[in-house]
């Protein structure tokens, strides 16, 4: 591996052999990864923020996917604390870009990284979600589900303990 590419990710079954980022990935001492529904209730939005906000101004940096719902509270509630955050894509990196997350999207650059493992041109497909979500966890010392359904919450829980953690 080149000596950029992020330590805790090298340690994970399958490390993607080649990242594509916009920005610089951050040094903090502790990421915690932030995941969970993309339609919280209203508690779930608060719990999100709040969590992400204390994080942040905690030096920690907050790992999440970027889609709606938790993962964009949680990057703005980092942003919003001048805390360093990662976005990690399902597609490449052009289509994180949409009209209502460009500014967000912009900001994440200046703070922190958004990271995919699919070259350009390559569009978000259900399949690359579990690949995005082992990229969460391995650049992760632990995840946090914030309200996720028990189907999802299961299956990403799975991914982060087993197929993609690094004992195994």
């Amino acid at each position: 591996f080149d000596e950029e590419y992020p330590v805790l990710l090298r340690q994970i079954y399958l490390a993607p052999p080649v990242l594509y980022y916009y920005g610089e990935l951050p040094d903090n001492p502790v990421s915690v990864g932030v995941v969970g529904s993309r339609r919280p209730t209203l508690t779930g939005k608060k719990a999100a923020e709040d969590i992400s906000r204390k994080l942040a101004r905690s030096n920690v940096c907050i790992v999440s996917g970027f889609a709606n719902g938790v993962d964009y509270i949680s990057h703005r509630a980092c942003i919003e604390e001048k805390g360093k955050t990662i976005a990690v894509l399902g597609s490449s990196l052009e289509y994180g870009i949409s009209s209502y997350k460009k500014k967000i999207f912009d900001s994440i650059k200046d703070s922190g990284a958004i990271i995919s493992e699919f070259p350009l041109g390559t569009s978000p497909k259900p399949q690359h979600f579990p690949m995005r979500n082992r990229i969460i966890s391995g650049l992760s010392d632990g995840v946090l589900i914030v309200e996720a359904a028990r189907s999802e919450e299961r299956r990403v829980g799975k991914e982060c303990r087993s197929r993609w953690s690094p004992s195994h």
